[in-house]
């Protein structure tokens, strides 16, 4: 049965390779001064990825969220716990958010949760978290109609990156 449901959870995470061509449009930059000309803006990315096995213990869970997922703030961690604990009931959970400054940051967060149960009290699971960061250059700044329109591509391009990272896990 643990088999099976490594399968299950490996295809649902090779899905997000069809995403490639969205993370490749999102690394790329378009600047409301420059247009597509732009220089490269400061980024940074924050990626977090475990492939493991989980027993619906909150209490366990809890500590192995805190130790694991330590270098991320509270507030994504306890969404991150809140995902499980979905999971555990009904299946694999996302949670996304995007924020944009004028004339600053673009960042994006991807909390994902995909897992399968095992037994009763085992599953099997990926947790995630991914933030990006793009931070536009002095004088310069990231059009914000062209960000909001995209909300969809950003979330598949932060999908690709956990798959990114996931995959070298399995």
């Amino acid at each position: 049965m643990a088999d099976m449901t490594a399968k299950t959870v490996n295809s649902e995470i090779q899905k997000y390779v069809r995403y490639e061509s969205d993370y490749s449009w999102f690394l790329d930059n378009d600047c409301e001064t420059h247009g597509t000309s732009c220089p490269p803006p400061n980024t940074n990315s924050h990626i977090e990825t475990v492939y493991c096995y989980l027993e619906k213990n909150m209490n366990m869970v809890d500590g192995f969220i805190n130790n694991y997922f330590s270098s991320f703030d509270e507030d994504l961690k306890n969404k991150l716990r809140s995902l499980v604990y979905t999971l555990f009931v009904e299946g694999g959970k996302k949670d996304i958010s995007i924020s944009y400054e004028h004339g600053g940051s673009i960042v994006g967060t991807l909390i994902q949760v995909i897992g399968c149960s095992i037994n009763e009290n085992t599953f099997h699971a990926a947790l995630g978290i991914v933030r990006y960061t793009k931070t536009a250059s002095s004088d310069h700044c990231f059009s914000p109609g062209y960000w909001k329109a995209n909300e969809s591509r950003i979330e598949n391009a932060l999908q690709y990156m956990f798959y990114k990272d996931v995959i070298k896990r399995i």
